[in-house]
């Protein structure tokens, strides 16, 4: 039983701490261009396509307490500082500018251009919804709309926190938290945590 408070207490301890505001800049740093680039390579590696659809802004989801507990339980490699920093640069979204280093065309646009080309929460049936989609990979080239969160960083900015997801369809999506290090041949994915799907 003792255990179990112990556990109890330090997930209120961080969920205190992620809670308290740190600053974060308006707009994406070269450094979070770089683990982008890192991520988004990785997760594309075995693909055949040439482009990449990416909404034009981070996503402004912070962690619920209920995100928090998952992602310390899964894993030890999250500190206070890495889940505040992501919090905090995450209330809101910031544009996303062409800065990738993909060796990929990528298109930025407006999720609202993707929802509506794709009839999105129409209430539409599957077949005409796929129509959507098809009209989509056929104007973007691409077969996924790509989201990104800002980046949280530890105070060396050698680890890093995203959450990347994608929507390929009706009921084609998923989104994952991807803990990122910093090495001597640079970011390099450490470790995937499940976060939704659709």
């Amino acid at each position: 039983m003792p255990g179990y408070f112990l556990k109890f207490f330090l997930f209120l301890l961080v969920l205190i701490i992620v809670n308290i505001p740190i600053s974060a800049q308006a707009s994406l740093d070269e450094e979070e261009y770089t683990v982008y680039s890192a991520l988004l390579k990785e997760l594309h590696k075995k693909s055949s396509e040439t482009n990449l659809t990416i909404c034009h802004r981070t996503t402004d989801d912070t962690l619920s307490e209920h995100d928090i507990h998952t992602l310390i339980t899964k894993t030890s490699m999250l500190d206070s500082l890495i889940l505040r920093d992501f919090n905090d640069r995450n209330k809101t979204g910031v544009e996303i500018e062409n800065k990738f280093d993909l060796g990929r065309i990528v298109t930025l646009v407006d999720e609202k251009e993707v929802m509506e080309l794709t009839l999105y929460g129409l209430n539409v049936d599957e077949l005409v919804e796929e129509k959507g989609w098809k009209a989509f990979r056929t104007r973007y080239g691409s077969s996924q709309f790509l989201y990104l969160s800002r980046i949280g960083f530890n105070q060396k900015r050698t680890r890093a926190l995203v959450q990347f997801g994608y929507q390929s369809g009706w009921l084609g999506g998923e989104g994952n938290y991807y803990i990122l290090d910093r090495r001597d041949a640079g970011w390099k994915v450490r470790k995937k945590i499940w976060a939704w799907i659709s």
